[in-house]
């Protein structure tokens, strides 16, 4: 273990090491009574218990403002943002919307496994879906629902917690309206779960509720036995894998800007370079009087971390092992595609000095959003349904009928033979 500063430096991922990372993790635990009573209210009570709430938590009349977001709201959110602004969320739906229109139809595909066999894979979009969104980050929505508009999802509703006194932010609300989405409900999480899952007088059931949120999470596990849900987080951890080439300063202000808001997020400088590690620490001690570095610095002291590998084979594994949300490598730039061969673990990779996270997140056309539990971002097949569809001609059946008899007699599956025999008897 080396020295101890804002961002503390070790040497190689002993066990230690790797505890105190893994510890970085957020284990808060959620009212898991309080949510189970909010749901079981709606479930009940339906808009009434939604109303109740809303007026508990956050102090806002829904019974005399209604719970629905207005024309008259969408609006107002024009009104309160600058053009450029609206501009710019309009580009990053129209690239993200330009990724997922190719990966949709690289799901759609048929093949031949032999001459006699057809298979095409058929895709559909869900009718109903129902998401619940923080209220304080329009690019969060972005990234939950373009791919939901590219699939074709008929019916989308949102949940948002309006925050005290009723204020959505209104860049949302634009963000929403782009993307034609105008079913947008206030309510707290475990009460937008319980609607989209039981139904209420306002609110219809839908086949998949998907949400952000911890308590959401934990709202959407009581769910899923009636209805398919699909938990959502903001990716949190990041790895910056390193050599002499990085760029100290371009490192630090990556993790500046990664822990700035996210609600736990995790950064960690891989490095094969001791001397560039040690410049990123002491150049971070440097910046303690820059007001933002002093406003998250509790953060950097308890969530970041500095490991040196001996070399390439090291920091391979480390960073296999960190498995990370985003990976970032800034290496000499015939080692960065080499390196490609040998990770496997992280959902996103940008490689290159000029392919920061807080560019790549936003503006480069992906979704920054994971399914709980899993590094893999989600995406267009999150909303749909795919379906393989087979046509067998007679000539496969009469062709690999000595080789089926030998699987179905070894296997003990005369049900199977005797299928497959009938046919053939009647050709």
């Amino acid at each position: 273990m080396g020295v101890f500063n804002m961002i503390p430096i070790y040497i190689g991922l002993s066990r230690e090491v790797l505890s105190r990372i893994r510890g970085l993790e957020d284990k808060t635990s959620v009212g898991i009574k309080d949510i189970v009573r909010v749901m079981e209210d709606v479930r009940k009570s339906g808009d009434a218990a939604i109303h109740h709430y809303n007026r508990l938590y956050y102090n806002i009349d829904t019974r005399s403002t209604g719970l629905f977001i207005t024309r008259e709201d969408y609006s107002e959110a024009y009104d309160r943002l600058s053009s450029e602004y609206i501009d710019s969320l309009k580009e990053i739906i129209k690239r993200v919307r330009n990724i997922e229109r190719k990966r949709l139809s690289s799901l759609i595909f048929s093949a031949s496994p032999s001459s006699q066999i057809q298979v095409a894979y058929m895709v559909k979009p869900l009718n109903k879906v129902g998401i619940y969104l923080p209220s304080n980050s329009p690019l969060l929505a972005v990234a939950s629902l373009t791919p939901a508009t590219v699939a074709g999802v008929k019916d989308i509703i949102v949940g948002i917690p309006p925050s005290y006194y009723g204020g959505i932010h209104p860049g949302i609300l634009v963000a929403l309206d782009i993307l034609g989405i105008h079913k947008v409900f206030r309510s707290c999480g475990p009460a937008a779960i319980a609607a989209f899952a039981y139904g209420t007088k306002s609110i219809n059931r839908v086949e998949k509720i998907l949400g952000i949120g911890k308590d959401v999470s934990t709202a959407l596990r009581m769910v899923a036995d009636v209805v398919e849900t699909q938990a959502l987080r903001l990716p949190q951890k990041l790895v910056i894998l390193t050599d002499k080439t990085g760029d100290a300063e371009a490192i630090l202000w990556d993790i500046y800007s990664w822990v700035e808001n996210r609600p736990d997020p995790q950064a960690i400088i891989v490095s094969v370079d001791r001397a560039l590690a040690e410049s990123v620490a002491s150049l971070n001690e440097e910046m303690r009087n820059n007001p933002f570095v002093k406003n998250i610095s509790g953060i950097l002291d308890m969530r970041t971390a500095i490991v040196i590998a001996r070399d390439w084979d090291e920091a391979i594994s480390i960073v296999n092992r960190l498995s990370p949300d985003f990976l970032e490598i800034m290496a000499e730039r015939d080692v960065q595609y080499r390196l490609l061969d040998y990770l496997r673990n992280a959902s996103t990779i940008s490689i290159g000095r000029y392919s920061p996270p807080s560019y790549v997140e936003y503006f480069g056309g992906i979704t920054s959003l994971s399914r709980y539990g899993i590094a893999d971002a989600m995406s267009v097949q999150d909303y749909v349904r795919i379906s393989r569809v087979v046509r067998v001609d007679p000539d496969a059946l009469i062709n690999d009928y000595e080789t089926m008899q030998a699987v179905y007699d070894t296997e003990s599956m005369p049900g199977h033979y005797f299928a497959v025999k009938k046919r053939l008897d009647n050709l």
